[in-house]
């Protein structure tokens, strides 16, 4: 049976496909649609992370962040320059930050 799926995988998965005996048939994409594909990623990712069960958090959490990185990467933009932005965004007088559990409006 042939399976297609027209989304984009990670970099290992066409030589796990041979050794399971399949013939991965996959294409290198250009940068402006590893993009798009990589924000698509991104929203996949984040679905399973949400239905997600507590013993399987870590690794759908791993593969966003994943995701974020190459997002940045791809971008040019360097992680902790990001990272700065964020801690200055979570500064103690702004609203951006969550650590304080079990609010909700």
């Amino acid at each position: 049976m042939i399976k297609i799926y027209h989304k984009l995988v990670c970099d290992k998965i066409p030589e796990i496909c041979k050794k399971d005996d399949e013939k991965p048939v996959y294409y290198v994409l250009s940068q402006k649609r590893f993009r798009e594909e990589l924000k698509k990623k991104l929203i996949e990712e984040t679905e399973e992370l949400t239905r997600a069960k507590k013993s399987e958090l870590k690794n759908e959490i791993i593969d966003v962040y994943e995701i974020l990185l190459n997002l940045a990467r791809v971008n040019r933009l360097k992680w902790s320059t990001i990272e700065k932005h964020r801690l200055e965004k979570n500064k103690p007088d702004l609203k951006a930050s969550f650590e304080v559990s079990g609010r909700g409006f």
